[in-house]
């Protein structure tokens, strides 16, 4: 273990990550201030009240700063990149063209609430891109569930699926000040460390570089939050989160015999972004049981479960942020175990953990009742 921190250190030293992350985080910094106050002045914000959790018109344009912070980081660095596959596949460039799509798209979804129907397509075409013409999918699944070699077009639609996926279910986390970003981060933590020792120059400079625009831009979205990043920012760390998610596994499956090679590398890659997946999983299993659309919106996120037994905002971010690190930690440790077992042992781990949130909830309600009376 030690040695693995070690090689992690070293890598950090010598690939000067710092110096990436501190470019991302100060050009955000700058950046967020001056968006609030042109917000402020064209009286542009997300307004409160109903099921919103703030009560006054907050700014929620702070995906801006969050997506030019990353772009420009990434070409300061690009002088750095080697002719990776990343490169010549035209994972980047394409990826690029699918980022300037979600920015158009967010921006006039934060303006003008726009049709679900509409951002959707707009969600497939983004993915469609960045699969189809820059070539993002694995065509393997590493023997995870016994499954190795799959069609490149099943491959392709499978990678569409996850990144839609991926990208709604981090738009439906961002519902309390500083969630979206927190979880965000520690899941291009895991990816872009994992890309560091793997020396994926690219994958881990896009990694670093979110991290340090979501830092930059968390400062100002801690509770109380002075703005938000809004879907603008929501679907763009959705996105990059999802194009980490399959490289690594694609990547994973190229080097086979190294000490970074993870067998059970799909689940682990699902189990980074486990919170937002899951949870998304969990509420619209709970709608369509209830009889509802699976798209109605109510306040059953477990954040806002979260937030009914009686924690603060920052209070149920450290705790879904400390149980997405568990899980990933865990979800190595049992790396070398069958698939299945693994698969069954995280879920039944989340089950139970919505269990406890759910019968604390009830213990809320009954304590309120009992006063009450």
């Amino acid at each position: 273990m030690n040695s693995k921190i070690q090689d992690i250190f070293s890598a950090i030293i010598n690939n000067q990550v710092y110096i990436l992350i501190a470019i991302s985080f100060l050009i955000t910094y700058i950046l967020v201030p001056l968006i609030i106050i042109i917000s402020k002045k064209l009286k542009l914000g997300d307004k409160g009240g109903g099921r919103k959790i703030h009560k006054k018109i907050i700014p929620s344009l702070g995906g801006i700063a969050i997506i030019i912070s990353f772009i420009v980081t990434l070409l300061i660095w690009a002088p750095n990149f080697r002719f990776t596959s990343d490169v010549k596949n035209n994972v980047f460039f394409f990826g690029g063209g699918s980022v300037l799509i979600l920015l158009i798209l967010g921006v006039r979804d934060d303006i003008i609430p726009m049709r679900s129907y509409v951002k959707l397509f707009g969600q497939i075409l983004t993915a469609f891109i960045v699969v189809v013409f820059g070539k993002l999918y694995f065509t393997s699944l590493g023997g995870f569930f016994g499954i190795y070699e799959i069609e490149p077009i099943i491959a392709q639609i499978l990678c569409i699926i996850i990144i839609i996926a991926v990208v709604n279910a981090y738009n439906l986390i961002d519902g309390i000040d500083g969630l979206a970003s927190t979880l965000a981060i520690v899941s291009a933590l895991f990816f872009g460390i994992w890309f560091l020792l793997g020396n994926n120059i690219v994958m881990f400079t896009i990694s670093f570089s979110l991290i340090g625009a979501l830092l930059g831009f968390l400062i100002f979205n801690k509770a109380p939050a002075k703005i938000f990043m809004g879907d603008t920012g929501s679907m763009f760390i959705g996105f990059i989160l999802s194009v980490l998610a399959i490289r690594f596994i694609d990547y994973n499956n190229n080097i086979y015999g190294e000490y970074i090679h993870l067998f059970n590398a799909p689940l682990i890659a699902m189990t980074a972004m486990l919170v937002p997946l899951a949870d998304v999983c969990r509420v619209f299993a709970d709608r369509i049981i209830a009889g509802k659309s699976p798209f109605f919106p109510d306040k059953t996120h477990i954040h806002h479960l979260l937030l009914k037994i009686g924690f603060s905002h920052n209070q149920v971010v450290s705790l879904l942020a400390f149980v997405s690190i568990t899980f990933i930690f865990v979800s190595i440790m049992l790396n070398s175990f069958f698939s299945a077992w693994t698969f069954l042992i995280i879920t039944l781990l989340y089950i139970v953990f919505s269990i406890i949130v759910k019968y604390l909830i009830k213990g809320k309600i009954k304590k309120i009742r009992n006063t009450k009376n």
